[in-house]
């Protein structure tokens, strides 16, 4: 499978990473600095660089977002960042995208039991700025065409 993986110098972005090239995937990464992965191919640029962005997801069957909320200075880019991706994977004419969230995120349909309501309290207590971010992410993918 051919992955266009954002975030990939990041905790998780850096561990899908290498699972996605020890199972043999084709792995495009788009970022601002490279991981110096081998096996992959690097695109340099930013989260707000639609055109630099087309470049690193036309051709690929699936985009991997790992790009994070670390303070509250990235709310802003987070968001304009989830808005380009859709944008421009929707001109790519490339429709699956998976994007990591958080505990604190809700989606339809979950089913939290006790423990899973406190982790969503304590989650929502401690960041609440950031799961907001990422909870307007998955609604805005959610509105989008993608998978």
């Amino acid at each position: 499978m051919k992955i266009t993986l954002l975030g990939g110098t990041g905790s998780i972005g850096r561990v899908f990473l290498e699972e996605a090239i020890a199972a043999g995937h084709e792995l495009r990464i788009y970022g601002r600095t490279s991981p110096n992965a081998n096996g992959a191919d690097f695109i340099r640029g930013e989260l707000s660089d639609k055109v630099a962005m087309t470049a690193a997801v036309r051709g690929s069957d699936a985009v991997v977002n790992t790009v994070g909320v670390r303070s509250k200075d990235d709310i802003p880019v987070i968001t304009v960042a989830v808005s380009n991706i859709i944008t421009v994977m929707e001109n790519a004419d490339v429709r699956r995208l998976v994007s990591i969230s958080g505990a604190g995120v809700r989606l339809p349909g979950d089913r939290r039991g006790p423990l899973g309501h406190i982790a969503t309290w304590i989650a929502r207590s401690m960041a609440y700025d950031m799961i907001a971010c990422k909870q307007g992410e998955y609604e805005l993918i959610a509105r989008s065409h993608l998978e």
